[in-house]
């Protein structure tokens, strides 16, 4: 098996074979043959060396394709390597910001174009309130009226059968603040008892 070259063959140039320290090689071409002049020497020598140039630039040509397609499919697995782990990392992140926003759903809720801010106060009905739709209760309709919504009281709050009820200041006259029995109840203490009996002649 020949030696690699150590050199680009492309990058070299055939020697002065006419030169005066060439002398020693054409006399020993010129030894092997009788009456061959220094000229004719100097020709062999070239094409000499011209065709074993050529030789080493085909050797030097598959070397390097052979170098450059090593390369190629090194690069090709580190690409392929890099490509999987962060496919990994991505379906990691992808699971991880699904569960996320199962925890959070109100912290990822998608944010409308042209839709501005809210310009009116959140309107919260009393806990007991709503207690007594969750158990299909009556409620009267002046829980929803503008004075009961805002006498909502955020500031104290009564525990009832494990519940977390707020307690409604509703003010029906100037110094006399509502029961808690008549809200949750569902009713008004200003409201008329609808098992009072009206009087003879007239409507309730």
């Amino acid at each position: 098996m020949p030696a690699p070259i150590a050199t680009d063959p492309n990058l070299e140039v055939c020697p002065d074979y006419a030169a005066p320290e060439m002398e020693a090689m054409r006399q020993a071409v010129k030894g092997g043959m009788e009456g061959l002049t220094d000229e004719r020497a100097v020709e062999i020598l070239r094409r000499s060396w011209e065709a074993n140039n050529a030789i080493q630039k085909t050797a030097w040509a598959q070397r390097v394709a052979e170098e450059e397609a090593a390369a190629a499919e090194r690069e090709r697995e580190v690409r392929t390597e890099l490509e999987r782990r962060a496919a990994i990392e991505l379906e990691e992140a992808e699971a991880i910001a699904k569960e996320e926003r199962k925890k959070n759903r109100a912290m990822h809720l998608p944010i409308l174009a042209g839709v501005g801010l809210p310009d009116r106060p959140l309107v919260t009905v009393a806990a007991n309130i709503m207690k007594d739709y969750r158990q299909m209760k009556y409620v009267h309709l002046w829980h929803h009226t503008d004075k009961a919504l805002q006498s909502v009281d955020f500031g104290a709050a009564t525990v009832e059968s494990e519940t977390l009820e707020q307690v409604v200041r509703l003010h029906t006259s100037p110094g006399r603040p509502a029961s808690t029995r008549d809200l949750t109840r569902g009713k008004h203490p200003s409201d008329p008892d609808p098992r009072a009996r009206s009087p003879v002649g007239t409507y309730p």
